[in-house]
């Protein structure tokens, strides 16, 4: 039975939830719009544009190449850019690719998500223990002061420079972060285009 305007369109935004809400309305229209060009044509558009599946795969491809590399400043921008992440290695089993090639990207993909996340967590707990060091620091400078105000300024200044390395190795943990996993999300978007572009 073939495929009705409304039930691609729904399934299209189904298939697209992990995006932004104004880029998943911004594709329905357009498919909306182009189908309504179809006039009563319209199955024949639909089997011209392929399953929604497929076509979401593009959307969500074109969508991790251009914007994931953007501004991942809050919590929320971040856990979108790991759905994101996760959409697109799962719509590379919708593109007609090939079942090995799939799994291979898929399989690099989330292998360099491991390693990101290694990363981050070596990086972090690296900041904790600097942390924790500048503070003891900062505490044993404080009950030096009272016998050896030199090597208490000493400490303190060490302190400071413990807790600023801290610091730096927080914020390399979050660029690791962020930039990991757009870049990720720009490889297998790439990868999809560029095969479906092929076939």
């Amino acid at each position: 039975m073939a495929m009705t305007k409304n039930e691609f369109l729904t399934q299209l935004g189904h298939r697209l939830r992990a995006l932004p809400e104004d880029e998943r309305n911004d594709a329905i229209e357009y498919y909306s719009g182009y189908l309504d060009d179809a006039g009563e044509d319209v199955v024949s558009a639909i089997e011209h544009l392929g399953s929604p599946a497929e076509v979401a795969a593009k959307i969500v491809a074109e969508y991790a190449v251009s914007d994931t590399g953007g501004s991942d400043d809050t919590v929320k921008d971040r856990k979108l850019a790991l759905s994101v992440l996760w959409t697109v290695i799962l719509a590379v089993f919708a593109v007609p690719v090939g079942l090995p090639i799939a799994v291979a990207v898929a399989v690099v993909a989330i292998a360099l998500l491991v390693v990101i996340f290694s990363l981050v967590i070596a990086f972090g707990a690296t900041a904790i223990g600097l942390f924790a060091g500048g503070i003891a620091a900062v505490l044993g400078s404080v009950l030096a002061l009272f016998q050896n105000a030199p090597l208490a300024l000493t400490m303190f200044g060490s302190a400071l420079v413990i807790i600023g390395l801290g610091i730096m190795f927080v914020k390399l943990a979050l660029a690791i972060a962020k930039s990991g996993v757009s870049t990720i999300s720009r490889f297998v978007g790439n990868v999809i285009m560029r095969r479906s572009g092929n076939e």
